[in-house]
């Protein structure tokens, strides 16, 4: 493991956005490695399953299978992305750089944790934003779970305990925490719009006319192809600031000095195997 980053003190908007991206930029390799090694074989097979679309246009059952079972795929590697990349920031945070098979060793560990979590979040902001009255409640549950999955991997609990978690870390910053949120999503969605742009061209060529099923599945291929390459390289912009932000609640509210902590580990593990 390399050396990382120790920056322990509480950070200001500014400072925490700063941070991402400085982070983001100097282990753009890590974080890309780490996406590319399941979400490039998971865009092959939805190219394959955009061309097969485009073969059986007419054939409504055989489209909602497919797209139902690469939806499906799509959201199990994107948790077990998730919980290497939340791992690797964690650890980088801490001073330590992980390699990728560490980052996948580790952080799937905690992955049948992250499913279930990420389930219970979905049932039940879903059940109680069904009503129009019920929704507010559900956006305000849903920033004081935000960090479930980081609790997940990082403190390892699980289910109801890992909610409780993060509600207790977002309580009194609530305001913060979905402000943050919302700024790093925009400047992510800003970056995405260019991994979208081929798509739109070729939907406007399609619109214009040009619609044979070769211009079809060509722009399906190309669709898929940016569209995994942007969730590659924008997707961990907003983990690593969400990391961020979990370590600095610690701080905030538990008065954690974590590189002290840090410090401590190292040094247990150094006793506990002395170099010869």
């Amino acid at each position: 493991m390399e050396q990382g980053e120790r920056a322990f003190r509480p950070l200001s908007v500014s400072d925490l956005i700063d941070e991402t991206f400085r982070i983001f930029r100097r282990h753009f390799l890590l974080f890309a490695k780490i996406g590319a090694v399941l979400m490039i074989p998971v865009g092959l097979i939805e190219i394959i399953q955009q061309v097969a679309v485009q073969q059986h246009a007419g054939d409504l059952a055989f489209n909602l299978l497919t797209s139902g079972v690469v939806t499906l795929v799509r959201v199990i590697v994107y948790m077990a992305v998730l919980s290497a990349i939340i791992y690797a920031m964690s650890e980088i945070r801490l001073g330590r750089v992980p390699s990728v098979g560490d980052a996948y060793n580790e952080g799937m560990e905690h992955f049948p944790s992250m499913i279930w979590i990420a389930f219970l979040v979905a049932l039940l902001t879903g059940l109680i934003a069904i009503t129009i009255i019920g929704i507010p409640i559900a956006v305000y549950l849903g920033v004081c779970w935000v960090f479930g999955l980081h609790v997940a991997v990082i403190e390892s609990k699980t289910g109801m305990s890992a909610l409780s978690r993060s509600k207790a870390l977002v309580k009194g910053h609530w305001w913060r925490v979905l402000g943050i949120y919302i700024l790093i999503s925009i400047i992510v969605g800003i970056i995405s719009v260019i991994f979208s742009m081929p798509s739109i061209i070729l939907g406007a060529m399609v619109a214009l006319g040009r619609d044979s099923e070769t211009v079809r599945a060509t722009g399906a291929a190309i669709g898929v192809i940016f569209s995994t390459a942007g969730t590659i390289i924008t997707g961990p912009i907003v983990y690593i600031a969400t990391v961020l932000l979990y370590y600095d609640l610690r701080a905030r509210k538990e008065g954690l000095d974590l590189e002290m902590q840090a410090n401590q580990t190292e040094a247990m593990a150094r006793s506990a195997y002395p170099q010869s």
